[in-house]
């Protein structure tokens, strides 16, 4: 699925060939820099 922008972080997704009306996804990941631990993932 190819990624149309990031943007703060928040990843702007669009699949193909997906159902009518054209729409779009996001995803996004927060990661701590000190341990590189998995914080939260919101989809």
């Amino acid at each position: 699925m190819p990624t149309i922008a990031i943007i703060d972080g928040l990843l702007i997704l669009l699949y193909f060939n997906d159902h009518p009306p054209a729409h779009f996804f996001t995803r996004k990941a927060l990661i701590s820099m000190r341990d590189f631990a998995l914080k939260t993932v919101k989809s």
